[in-house]
């Protein structure tokens, strides 16, 4: 999670940000999460990653899963979209504008079609706080997914978000050690969808980085500057 991201509000307004599926049932449940064989559209896990929202499009996705999740007010809609907006907030690489912020409000609110957010299919997920390590999660993904005629391409996006949200690069070396597949076949069940995709994790990591050395000055140049106010009192 990035560290001057301000989750704290949404959890002391009871915001839920997290929502296991409903109407799927597991194949197999463990004490670290559940196997769903054919996957599940229903887990919705926002703001666990550490990149930030960096498109319009991206905040709209964002706000309506929130939404969905919560049934909101009008008020409420307003509120949480311009905390979630306001870049010094820690949820977006940018301030999004109050036009496009509007207009994104009005036609949440408008659409009254009930649909769910689209999703990502996921068929392994891990609990909040289930102690695991990045690597183990992706040692058991890859021991549940078996072997590569069972691997979809649904499996190796999965997989390159798990590799990505512990600040790794994603690689087809890495994906084909976690899934348990060889790189040949990755490469002849991946499109320029995903291949696009993995090109996006890896530029929103090295922008999480650039982002992170930049704090870090801005907070050692503000040590600096108090010591230096301090030793001349």
């Amino acid at each position: 999670m990035i560290p001057n991201r301000k989750i704290k509000w949404l959890w002391d307004k009871r915001i839920v940000t997290t929502r296991y599926p409903i109407t799927d049932k597991p194949t197999k449940t463990f004490n670290w999460g559940w196997f769903y064989e054919q996957g599940t559209y229903e887990y919705y896990s926002l703001f666990r990653s550490p990149h930030m929202i960096k498109t319009p499009n991206g905040f709209s996705w964002h706000l309506r899963v929130l939404h969905h999740l919560n049934d909101f007010s009008y008020d409420e809609l307003v509120e949480v979209a311009n905390f979630i907006a306001c870049k010094r907030n820690g949820f977006t690489a940018s301030h999004i504008n109050n036009k496009t912020r509007d207009d994104i409000i009005t036609n949440l609110w408008n659409d009254k079609s009930g649909n769910a957010p689209e999703n990502r299919l996921r068929k392994v997920i891990f609990k909040v706080g289930c102690g695991l390590e990045q690597h183990e999660k992706r040692s058991i993904i890859g021991q549940l997914i078996g072997r590569s005629s069972r691997i979809t391409t649904d499996d190796v996006i999965d997989c390159a978000h798990l590799i990505s949200e512990s600040n790794k690069k994603v690689t087809i070396s890495g994906i084909s050690r976690s899934l348990g597949c060889s790189r040949v076949f990755l490469y002849d069940i991946m499109d320029e969808d995903i291949r696009e995709q993995i090109h996006r994790l890896n530029e929103d990591l090295n922008d999480e980085k650039l982002q992170r050395k930049k704090l870090s000055k801005i907070q050692e140049g503000c040590t600096g500057k108090s010591a230096n106010i301090q030793a001349l009192g």
